[in-house]
């Protein structure tokens, strides 16, 4: 049986796209602490809101280190991205992703396959999938490699 194919309507604008997309809100802390986490969302939320995201999805791995991909909602987020229902994800830095560079690259490439934005808000990056500059990409990913590895 053939897998369920999802087609998007990409939007013209960066305003409309805000608009219509559904976003993942992703924070992860490697030692379990509620009130730091909750305040990772509730920051995130926060940015999403003022930037037009209206349609959230909070993923959360609380106690879960950086150096594996094998976090549950870290999954779960990667299957909805793959089945095309996220088309936005929102990270405090790219570290809360992964603080391996290889599984960074990894992560990347599954964004970029699947037309996903990706905004760091500290470093104050935004990826676009296949249409990112090269140089911002880059820039991001040097940030990452100078403070995490």
């Amino acid at each position: 049986m053939k897998a369920p194919t999802f087609t998007r309507r990409m939007p013209v604008t960066f305003d409309e796209f805000a608009n219509s997309a559904k976003t993942a809100i992703y924070t992860r802390i490697a030692h379990a602490d509620d009130e730091i986490i909750e305040e990772q969302e509730r920051e995130l939320l926060k940015y999403a809101e003022s930037n037009g995201y209206e349609q959230c999805v909070c993923y959360r791995d609380n106690g879960k280190s950086g150096m594996t991909l094998n976090r549950p909602e870290l999954q779960d987020m990667l299957l909805d991205i793959e089945s095309g229902v996220i088309d936005v994800v929102i990270v405090k830095d790219l570290a809360k992703l992964s603080r391996n560079h290889m599984q960074m690259v990894e992560l990347i490439n599954l964004m970029t396959a699947n037309d996903v934005l990706l905004i760091s808000v500290s470093e104050g990056g935004v990826m676009n999938g296949n249409d990112a500059p090269p140089s911002e990409f880059e820039r991001l990913f040097r940030l990452f490699i100078e403070q995490y590895v």
